[in-house]
């Protein structure tokens, strides 16, 4: 009997020939039909398979070079957006961008930067200026990475979201907020744009391969890691593919608020967002 469970088994779980073939040599030709039921698993068994390898292939794929020149060069940002808002992107990332460029020289934490996304909850009626407590839960969480040495800066991303008309920034209102808590503007750097959760990442991995930045951070709440930690199941892989007609990058999970993020080189592509392209 326990020949038999065996014989049967390690065929199926390892996909190697059948325990007959220990026997004697099989032909096709004195090999029986199977069932309509082993058939069947067969069928289901090499689609598995097959599933797997796609899957494989698919994720080496979400991530490919940065051209030669993307170290440097300007990259697409909601410039009317921000020109209209007041917003000087260039003059809030200043003295941080000096601490990104050493970073990318040199190998000094784990991560190159920790990643905050924003949040301000859909139905909002009226603008706050005061942060959501779960923004602030997120924010609170990437302090106690940067004090720990995880990574040498934070990257606060969000745009003016909920509602449409508010005038209040997420990523201005978050750096507000860590400045607050001691945390020196040369390790602060803002993206200004994103006005969903996977151009969070898209905008992101802009600035990563602008600067030569390799793996990130990202610290958020429970639900929206799984969301990027698990982007096949989730659906945000396919919402990248629907929107922007790439995936943005490469995550590992880390635990359930924090996921490792590489970027990927097809983040340079523009939108047709105006308002974060």
């Amino acid at each position: 009997m326990r020949g038999t469970v065996l014989c049967f088994a390690l065929p199926l779980l390892l996909a190697m020939p059948g325990c007959g073939s220990r026997q004697h040599a099989r032909t096709k030709a004195d090999t029986p039909p199977p069932s309509a039921a082993g058939a069947a698993w067969n069928a289901g068994w090499d689609g598995l398979r097959q599933g797997t390898r796609i899957a494989f292939r698919d994720r080496s794929e979400a991530v490919t070079p940065a051209p030669p020149d993307a170290i440097g060069a300007p990259y697409p940002q909601c410039d009317a957006e921000l020109k209209a808002r007041g917003i000087d992107v260039a003059r809030e990332n200043a003295a941080a961008l000096v601490t990104a460029r050493e970073s990318a020289a040199h190998v000094v934490a784990p991560y190159d930067l920790v990643v905050v996304p924003g949040f301000t909850p859909l139905d909002l009626a009226m603008p706050a200026s005061d942060l959501h407590p779960e923004a602030q839960a997120r924010l609170l969480r990437a302090l106690e990475d940067l004090r720990a040495g995880a990574a040498p800066l934070v990257m606060v991303s969000g745009g003016n979201v909920h509602p449409d008309a508010t005038p209040f920034n997420e990523a201005l209102e978050m750096k507000r907020f860590l400045l607050a808590r001691g945390v020196p503007e040369s390790r602060i750097l803002v993206e200004p744009c994103a006005r969903h959760s996977h151009t969070n990442l898209r905008n992101v991995a802009r600035f990563m391969l602008s600067t030569g930045l390799r793996r990130a951070l990202i610290v958020t709440s429970i639900d929206q890691a799984y969301y990027f930690g698990s982007p096949r199941a989730s659906s945000f892989d396919v919402r990248c593919l629907a929107d922007l007609g790439y995936l943005v990058g490469a995550f590992q999970s880390v635990d359930v608020y924090r996921v490792a993020f590489e970027p990927s080189g097809r983040a340079l592509t523009a939108g047709s967002d105006p308002r974060d392209p």
